[in-house]
Order: C-alpha cells, then sequence, then structure tokens
C-alpha cells in the first residue's frame, strides 16, 4: 500500500515528491538530534531511580 502512494506521488511530479520526502526527513533528523541528549539524561534518572525502589 505505502509503496503504491509512493509511486502515485512520484509519477505525478518527482520533483515534489522527492523534495517532500526528503523535508520530512531532514525535520526526522533534527528532531531525533535535538531529543537524543534529554532521552539520555531521563533514562540515566530512571536507571538510577529504580534501584531504589523498595
Amino acid at each position: 500500500m505505502l509503496i503504491a502512494i509512493l509511486l502515485a506521488l512520484l509519477s505525478v511530479d518527482p520533483v515534489i515528491a522527492l523534495s517532500v520526502f526528503g523535508g520530512f526527513g531532514l525535520i526526522y533528523l533534527c528532531v531525533i538530534k535535538l531529543t537524543k541528549n534529554q532521552q539520555l539524561l531521563n533514562s540515566q534518572c530512571i536507571a538510577s531511580e529504580s534501584t531504589q525502589v523498595i
């Protein structure tokens, strides 16, 4: 199903479709990069707090 949608978009206007996919990929990578450090801090806090649970 997803491949059919991708092929349909590419057949209509390949330049726009590839630009949009690239843009969404760039946004996705930025979100990952921005949240990586906070996620690491949160996971370390959870790991240390979980040892203190009775």
